[in-house]
């Protein structure tokens, strides 16, 4: 059995996938596909430039080669919209399987100090010509093709797909209100499954000193970007004692956010580090917030923390946390009382138990990721 993977760039939240699979599968059993190398900030972040591995090929490179590869593998995973592709492998009977983040992510579009900032909701998109041809050419496909399948990245995508199917009704009251894994059957037809995004396993590390004081430790990474909700956190640990904060990163709105914190001890900023620095920060403090509202397609630091047994909480809006977290881990995008709320209470089991409850990636891993699409795939009429 040949498996092709199609995407934009080498990912550190897909590449580990892709080596698991490379295990299991074999070398000449499965290939990366990707459109461009990494751009020199993604380098400086840490990604990891493009490995001399016979299964990873450029599409720029070797156009011809790829393309042979897309149309005759035995299987077909995409996350580009290789429309043409899935259509000539739909005639052929070749399965093919389209995995994305949202559709409809919202559309900022007016900000001003007096009214702040809108979004129009991101079905609008649909006004497009071009978008719709695409959306419908997609519906098409899922709808008449037995051999096409979509895995969303997250409830919101799947959420947005199905909008597009007309199907938004058949998903159910607990859609939005269960604990996903990956291959989910979502559907009754089980052409959607629930996927996501899968990072490095976590390394055995006993280093855990902030973890080990009676302080909470709160840690944040990333752009600051107003879609991000920084802020958020920051006017919820404010005046909480025993609670401190770190903010690592860089971006448009690290100004305005250091300025916010500039009386307050408990809140810490630094710069931009490296994503093997990322994890190690994660070894040594207690809870991580994925605090981004809906133009978070996913949020793979969610992932991340999980594997280095961070306690995590997450919005509703954003993909990941929406997918992988028990609603009682969850805050509306915004709501500083909820997550204050929640984080009082974690401080307060630390101070009294003396640790917190350590997060589980479970079935998140890549390990049992991979397990379950090869089992999707061998017989992908089970109900997994």
């Amino acid at each position: 059995m040949k498996v092709v993977f199609h995407t934009l760039c080498v990912s550190p939240h897909q590449f580990p996938l892709a080596r698991g699979l490379v295990n299991k599968l074999g070398e000449k059993s499965y290939f990366y596909l990707y459109d461009e190398p990494l751009s020199k900030e993604r380098i400086g972040l840490g990604w990891q430039p493009e490995a001399e591995e016979e299964w990873l090929l450029c599409t720029a490179d070797n156009p011809n080669m790829c393309r042979q590869l897309m149309l005759e593998a035995d299987v077909f995973l995409s996350g580009q919209r290789d429309l043409e592709i899935f259509e000539i492998r739909a005639r052929q009977g070749r399965m093919s399987i389209y995995t994305s983040e949202r559709w409809f992510k919202p559309i900022p579009f007016f900000h001003s100090k007096m009214c702040g900032r809108f979004c129009l909701p991101g079905i609008f998109r649909m006004i497009s010509p071009r978008y719709f041809r695409m959306a419908r050419r997609m519906r098409r496909l899922i709808r008449d093709s037995p051999a096409f399948y979509y895995f969303p990245m997250g409830v919101w995508a799947a959420w947005d797909m199905a909008i597009i199917m007309g199907w938004r009704s058949k998903l159910g009251r607990e859609f939005f209100t269960r604990r996903w894994k990956p291959c989910d059957r979502i559907d009754e037809a089980g052409k959607f499954r629930m996927w996501g995004y899968f990072v490095e396993t976590a390394r055995k590390v006993d280093r855990i000193p902030n973890r080990q004081s009676p302080q909470l430790h709160v840690l944040w990474v990333g752009r600051m970007l107003e879609w991000k909700s920084v802020d958020t956190i920051i006017r919820a640990v404010m005046d909480l004692s025993d609670v401190s904060l770190d903010i690592y990163g860089d971006g448009v709105g690290k100004k305005r956010l250091k300025a916010m914190s500039e009386h307050h001890d408990n809140i810490h900023f630094h710069d931009a580090v490296p994503i093997n620095r990322v994890r190690e920060l994660m070894r040594e403090n207690d809870v991580y917030v994925l605090s981004s509202n809906g133009e978070e397609g996913w949020g793979a630091t969610l992932n991340e923390a999980l594997e280095e047994q961070m306690t995590v909480l997450g919005t509703f809006e954003a993909g990941a946390s929406a997918t992988m977290l028990d609603r009682p881990s969850l805050y509306y995008f915004n709501d500083v009382n909820r997550l204050r709320t929640l984080l009082i209470g974690l401080r307060d089991k630390k101070q009294r138990e003396g640790k917190l409850d350590k997060g589980n990636i479970a079935e998140w891993s890549v390990d049992n990721a991979s397990e379950k699409l090869l089992s999707f795939i061998s017989n992908p009429e089970r109900s997994l």
